[in-house]
């Protein structure tokens, strides 16, 4: 058995006959007890879910550094840009191994005017990225097992770098382990 398996041990491995009604019951009797497959976790395979906000002003290039001891699974990034005078900006999000070279990017497709507030949700299955929504609300999907390690890190910013006291708020949800 490799590491990262998992063994299933115990209860039939028969396929449910009959309705599954909407409180998951199969004639009055719960699913989960009629087909029972019980999952052992492997040691050390337990994730920590952990949300963490940079919010500092004057700053349009912010790099969110994962510890060490570390494994990471990037879950989602939000991001509030406030765009002050000048020309539209283009953000990008970078994600960098150790040595701080880029192994994978995002750029979304829409770009931030100035003296205008957009706010990114970047995550597995998001939308897309063509337009604008609610005046200010953009979705941008990236890959569904966006997996780090320790010392890597983040960086997002605007590639234009029109005006380094733009306001860019980044909330990074990931999951650690």
């Amino acid at each position: 058995m490799a590491l990262k398996d998992r063994k299933i041990l115990g209860g039939p491995r028969t396929p449910i006959v009959g309705n599954v009604d909407a409180e998951l019951q199969v004639g009055g009797e719960d699913v989960s007890a009629i087909n029972p497959v019980p999952v052992t976790a492997v040691a050390g395979d337990d994730w920590e879910i952990i949300t963490i906000r940079n919010a500092g002003l004057n700053d349009n290039d912010k790099t969110i550094s994962l510890p060490l001891g570390y494994q990471y699974h990037i879950l989602s990034i939000h991001v509030i840009f406030v765009a002050g005078a000048g020309v539209d900006r283009q953000l990008q999000v970078d994600f960098r191994d150790a040595t701080n070279a880029t192994f994978f990017e995002i750029r979304p497709q829409v770009t931030i005017p100035a003296t205008t507030t957009y706010i990114y949700s970047i995550g597995p299955s998001m939308a897309d990225d063509f337009g604008i929504r609610d005046a200010e609300y953009a979705s941008v999907a990236m890959p569904p097992t966006m997996i780090m390690n320790a010392a890597e890190n983040i960086r997002v910013y605007d590639n234009n770098n029109v005006l380094a006291t733009d306001d860019m708020t980044v909330v990074v949800r990931y999951g650690r382990k």
